[in-house]
């Protein structure tokens, strides 16, 4: 309950329905048959393709050893997605060294038919995000930091710092310290509010590293955030 209450808190009320690619996996076999069927896909060296007008590079659908790819599960993804459930406009955040699949890929689906031509998809690319090493951040192989795992820093380093601010108030003799409450209200809008701010100052489409004390550091939100509390 209360990493799903932070997720909330940081997606700013935007309800999220996920569904991941085992959701997608018993749709793809039928998905194949059925453009086998309709002549749509051109066999290759063992693989079976979908090939795009202007473009060299093929979808690859099946692989030559019956497998299937990242391909074949984003158009099952089509499917559903523009064809179940009717979607006016399909957006896909995903970095931008994915600009030329994702190209393929809407071109293929309007040319099969899993996109109408009244609706509407984007590719909102962004730059790769790299570790302090420079090197990129690889989901797959799990070598990143978890958006749980920044909510939980950013708690940690904002608590300390207001906590480190009111000992300092104590210690003058100062007034108006604030209560246990506000203390963890005044946390979660500093951290929240400084993770945001540090996400949203990059340009989107520029490559950046990733760090803990950037985020904290760069922007100094959090002298800006408390008064306002």
């Amino acid at each position: 309950k209360q990493w799903y209450q932070r997720r909330v808190a940081i997606t700013a009320g935007i309800k999220l329905e996920p569904y991941g690619e085992s959701y997608y996996n018993s749709r793809m076999k039928g998905m194949v048959k059925k453009l086998e069927e309709d002549g749509i896909l051109t066999d290759g060296d063992g693989c079976k393709l979908i090939f795009v007008e202007g473009q060299e590079v093929p979808l690859m659908v099946v692989k030559s050893d019956g497998g299937f790819t990242y391909d074949t599960s984003d158009l099952a993804t089509m499917t559903v997605r523009m064809g179940e459930w009717n979607a006016d406009w399909g957006i896909y955040v995903v970095d931008n060294g994915q600009s030329l699949h994702f190209e393929l890929l809407f071109a293929a689906c309007r040319k099969i038919g899993f996109i109408a031509p009244e609706q509407k998809v984007t590719h909102v690319g962004f730059g790769v995000v790299l570790g302090e090493d420079k090197k990129k951040f690889k989901t797959r192989s799990g070598d990143t930091v978890k958006l749980r795992q920044l909510l939980d820093e950013g708690l940690e380093r904002a608590e300390k710092k207001i906590r480190t601010k009111e000992a300092e108030k104590k210690e003058r003799g100062s007034g108006g310290l604030l209560t246990e409450e506000e203390i963890i209200k005044c946390r979660d809008a500093v951290a929240y509010g400084c993770i945001k701010f540090a996400d949203l100052s990059c340009t989107r489409t520029n490559d950046y590293v990733f760090s803990f004390d950037k985020k904290e550091k760069s922007t100094d939100c959090d002298s800006a955030l408390i008064p306002l509390l």
